[in-house]
């Protein structure tokens, strides 16, 4: 009970020490801002999620543009031409012929309509349905990079956040132990001036406020200024009467350290893209090898027109319907050379993407390793500040009786004082850097952050 008092204390201490303009206004208007809100803010304004959103975008194009190559190729024309009327007859022209004469048609209106399709045999199974693979493979990669980016989001403005609460969280504690010391001023000033105190006390308290008042001034600095970055990251334009929530400690969720390494392997959507880009490469290196072989096609066109262009010059210039099918072999050695190009492309970028994955995972194994390391100290941290925070508690409590009965000096009161308020605010600090540790190790190990929020983007993971 004496720990949560201190930790109430502290909290409603928080709302206190927000900036000059946040003192100046009604309590009631300060607006507490939470994790969450924190969270769900950054990813509204987020620069790098719309540019990652339009690299999603991009990548569904080529999916659509690969999805029209694998289907036959039709087209379909009309064309329609009128004539204007010759004046000079051309109806009935002597051929040279003794007897024979011939009638032409004089052709005002003409029409035609024409339907072509072509089916590309091998290319469909052996080049666009692999270039179709690849396209959709790449698309779900940049959708699961846009996940990555999220998360990377979430756990900037999360750090921000708690940098912001821990700087409050400081000052808070500073200005409390200010009001204390100011208590303790005023009564060893009047037992210095009733003669029961020494003046050589009353010096030394003033020396320790003015000390204390000094080192407030930088933890209000440093509170502003985390408050003003976390107000450009959010793009709030008004955040002067803002006060962080109290925060609580958390429970690690991974016990061991395979365990944390095993997830980041197997959740980190950064492997879980590359291993997409990787296959997608696979599947680009089968179309190009395609490429090397010669390709056969199947060509039909289906002609209807008046007049046709097979029987044009006939008396008879009814509209005509006539079919073509044909099979089409070809193979050009610029596409040869433009595929064994291509491949030398592939096989350098695969190697690329291999050795980055390698990189990528010693990196989440050490990052993983260090951040459980690290949260497993801060809970051990905030379990001794509690502790300490409760025998200050208990110090304190033994000093003010035993300066009421006069048996301990003012001195052994103050230092009583200043310890349970620097142990509170020790175990302020650590909470907060329990809670930055947590964010880290969920990032790391690739725990889902902020469902809800990513869903309300849009952003689905492979």
């Amino acid at each position: 009970m004496p720990a949560l008092r201190g930790t109430l204390a502290l909290s409603v201490a928080l709302f206190l020490v927000t900036g000059a303009r946040a003192l100046a206004q009604d309590p009631a208007s300060v607006r507490t801002v939470d994790e969450a809100t924190v969270v769900r803010r950054a990813l509204e304004v987020s620069h790098e999620l719309r540019e990652a959103d339009a690299r999603t975008r991009q990548a569904s194009a080529d999916t659509l543009s690969a999805v029209g190559d694998v289907l036959p190729d039709v087209e379909i024309s009309a064309r329609y031409t009128r004539l204007s009327d010759v004046p000079i007859d051309f109806r009935r022209i002597d051929l040279g012929e003794p007897g024979a004469q011939y009638e032409l048609p004089q052709l005002l209106d003409q029409y035609a309509l024409r339907a072509a399709l072509v089916l590309p045999v091998t290319d469909i199974p052996f080049r666009f349905v692999p270039m179709l693979d690849a396209a959709s493979t790449a698309e779900r990669a940049r959708r699961v990079e846009q996940t990555a980016v999220v998360r990377s989001v979430v756990l900037e403005a999360r750090m921000a956040y708690f940098e912001w609460a821990r700087a409050v969280a400081v000052a808070a504690a500073f200005d409390e132990s200010i009001a204390a010391l100011r208590a303790q001023l005023e009564h060893v000033r009047r037992a210095v001036v009733a003669g029961t105190l020494p003046r050589v006390d009353l010096v030394s308290l003033e020396s320790q406020l003015a000390s204390l008042q000094q080192q407030h001034l930088d933890a209000l600095e440093q509170a502003e200024l985390t408050q003003s970055a976390l107000c450009v990251r959010l793009a709030w334009p008004e955040c002067e009467a803002m006060t962080p929530a109290e925060e609580t400690a958390q429970t690690i969720a991974h016990t061991t350290i395979s365990d944390a390494i095993a997830s980041a392997r197997a959740m980190r959507p950064e492997l879980t893209a590359l291993s997409l880009d990787l296959a997608a490469i696979g599947r680009r290196r089968d179309a190009a090898m395609a490429s090397l072989l010669p390709s056969i096609a199947m060509v039909g066109v289906l002609d209807y027109a008046a007049p046709h262009p097979r029987a044009f010059g006939r008396d008879d210039l009814t509209p005509l319907l006539s079919w073509e099918l044909g099979a089409v072999a070809s193979f050009s050695t610029g596409a040869a050379f433009d595929a064994a190009a291509e491949l030398s492309r592939l096989d350098a970028l695969q190697a690329q993407l291999e050795a980055q994955r390698d990189r990528w995972v010693a990196e989440i194994d050490e990052s993983v390793r260090g951040v459980l390391i690290s949260c497993r100290r801060a809970a051990e941290r905030v379990e001794l500040a509690r502790e300490n925070v409760r025998l200050a508690e208990e110090l304190a409590v033994v000093r003010r009786a035993e300066r009421r009965a006069g048996v301990s000096l003012e001195a052994e009161a103050r230092q009583a004082e200043a310890a349970l308020l620097r142990a509170r605010r020790e175990h302020a600090e650590a909470t907060l850097a329990q809670r930055a540790a947590h964010a880290r190790l969920e990032h790391a190990t690739g725990v889902p952050a902020d469902e809800l929020a990513i869903a309300r983007r849009g952003v689905v993971g492979d």
